[in-house]
């Protein structure tokens, strides 16, 4: 279970440094049965130094929950954009889908326009998540200054995805209606294989749940998903074991290779038996 100093430290803490780049890594967005998973990864770099930091935001708006990861080449810059649309959405009623594109848009592109002509904008992509009052779980990519797009399934954004989006079609395709615990297992894989092969994601996951009847996102104990990144091996090992098998095995031995490969999926039990739990120790059902 997290402390309360520590689910304290992942609404609200801010790296001390005053920062001037920070490398595009990994953030994900999953729907799910009755909700939406929104996660990233907490490595950073500041002048040039690997830190940890959160690149995840969740809060309680006027019209109802939201949650927002970003990957980002100026971590500040994009802390301050989703800053200002937090306040917006705090302050101002929104009754559907259209008036929230209409308000996190106008805030983007208000951001945009105060950079000097001739100075590009940082390179940043957000996650979105809203469950407005009314309303389900509903998932969006956004780009300043006016890209607002509604997302049905997997969505990634920064550099880890040239990882985890062929990953991702390949392994899950585009299913919506996963139930959360295989979701976030999901989620867990992706995140492994986006640190596992770039050097620009790292550190601890931070994630929620943005669930179709929430007033506030749920978060997901980020100690679970250090268990399911460490198991994550596993399902590797299921992969080349079975494609090795597939391919190169004697069809006399084809029964043989079947019952072993049968055999390693019982034994390789540690990841798919990982569950996540809430930050009341409660595993996470919707």
């Amino acid at each position: 279970m997290l402390l309360a100093a520590e689910i304290f430290s992942l609404r609200q803490k801010r790296p001390s440094a005053v920062g001037k780049k920070a490398a595009m890594t990994i953030a994900i967005g999953m729907p799910c049965y009755r909700g939406v998973i929104v996660a990233a990864d907490t490595q950073i770099a500041i002048d040039y130094t690997a830190q940890k930091g959160s690149k995840l935001i969740f809060f309680k708006g006027k019209s109802g929950a939201f949650a927002i990861a970003f990957a980002s080449d100026d971590v500040n810059a994009s802390r301050t954009l989703i800053n200002r649309i937090q306040r917006k959405l705090e302050a101002t009623p929104c009754a559907d889908a259209i008036e929230l594109e209409s308000i996190v848009c106008s805030v983007m592109a208000d951001w945009s326009a105060a950079y000097v002509h001739g100075i590009p904008l940082p390179s940043m992509e957000l996650i979105l998540s809203s469950r407005l009052i009314n309303d389900g779980a509903r998932l969006y990519f956004c780009q300043p200054p006016a890209t607002f797009v509604e997302q049905y399934a997997y969505v990634g954004a920064g550099i880890g995805t040239y990882v985890t989006n062929p990953l991702n079609t390949t392994l899950f395709g585009f299913a919506d209606c996963t139930e959360v615990q295989a979701a976030l297992r999901r989620v867990a894989y992706l995140m492994y294989r986006a640190k596992k092969d770039t050097t620009s994601c790292g550190k601890s996951t931070y994630c929620v749940v943005v669930s179709w009847n929430c007033d506030i996102p749920s978060i997901v104990n980020h100690l679970d998903f250090e268990i399911a990144e460490k198991y994550a091996t596993e399902l590797d090992f299921l992969f080349h074991s079975t494609s090795s098998l597939y391919l190169g095995g004697e069809e006399s031995a084809l029964e043989t290779n079947a019952q072993g490969i049968a055999d390693m999926f019982k034994g390789c039990a540690s990841f798919r038996t990982v569950q996540f739990h809430g930050v009341d120790g409660q595993v996470i059902k919707l």
